[in-house]
């Protein structure tokens, strides 16, 4: 980070979202229940979001998909939005 405003941004972050607590058993049973697919896009070198917590949540879930991407933590979302965009073009093709 290097910028004073990256590092409050990262700061704010933090802040904000540390109180923030879920169950994650009733998250899983209302998913499946509605029977929503959900696909996790993780950073294969990612230090923030661990690969074994999105297992064990993921390992609750009926219909799921994890695609890890050849990415760390500060690329993930744009590569994320590079493959969302390749597939809504490749889908407005058909």
């Amino acid at each position: 980070m290097d910028t004073l405003k990256k590092r409050q941004k990262v700061y704010h972050s933090w802040v904000v979202f540390r109180k923030l607590q879920f169950n994650m058993s009733f998250l899983a049973r209302a998913i499946n229940e509605k029977g929503i697919r959900v696909t996790f896009l993780m950073g294969e070198y990612d230090k923030i979001i661990r690969l074994s917590v999105i297992n064990n949540f993921s390992a609750k879930l009926v219909n799921r998909e994890i695609k890890i991407l050849k990415t760390g933590h500060g690329s993930l979302i744009k590569r994320t939005a590079d493959i969302f965009g390749t597939e809504r073009i490749s889908s407005n093709k058909r």
